[in-house]
């Protein structure tokens, strides 16, 4: 059975300029789909693994955009299938439109929201201490 890493994979998924939110179950915060990798598993891999375990959706193309601590974040815009939620994992889901998304407070989400939030807004204050080329 595959082991989990430290390290995590996310994607922001864009569906007609609105952006996939889940709820997670485990602290009730909104997430992007994306988890743990597995050790030694390729990041793509994985990425596509995850969200596919926890929505049942099947990414087709994605972009890496974001590196940071252990974690990459990846942009989709070409998906398949019908959502059908894990509930182990998320509780609901919504498709947020990118100004709804930018005013979700960093209390009510992950750090992977925050840290799209400001590769949307290209802030620079908050990739001085994170971004990794």
């Amino acid at each position: 059975m595959p082991v989990d890493s430290n390290n995590v994979a996310k994607v922001a998924i864009l569906d007609k300029e609105k952006i996939l939110v889940l709820h997670r179950t485990d602290n009730k915060k909104k997430d992007l789909p994306g988890g743990h990798l597995h050790i030694g598993e390729d990041e793509v891999v994985g990425i596509i693994r995850e969200v596919y375990e926890e929505t049942k959706l099947t990414l087709l193309a994605l972009d890496k955009i974001i590196s940071y601590k252990s974690k990459v974040l990846f942009e989709s815009k070409n998906f398949d299938g019908v959502i059908d939620l894990d509930l182990n994992e998320n509780y609901k889901y919504e498709w947020m439109d990118v100004q709804s998304f930018l005013k979700i407070d960093s209390d009510e989400s992950t750090d992977v929201i925050i840290a799209y939030q400001a590769y949307l807004l290209e802030d620079p204050k908050f990739w001085k201490n994170l971004r990794v080329k």
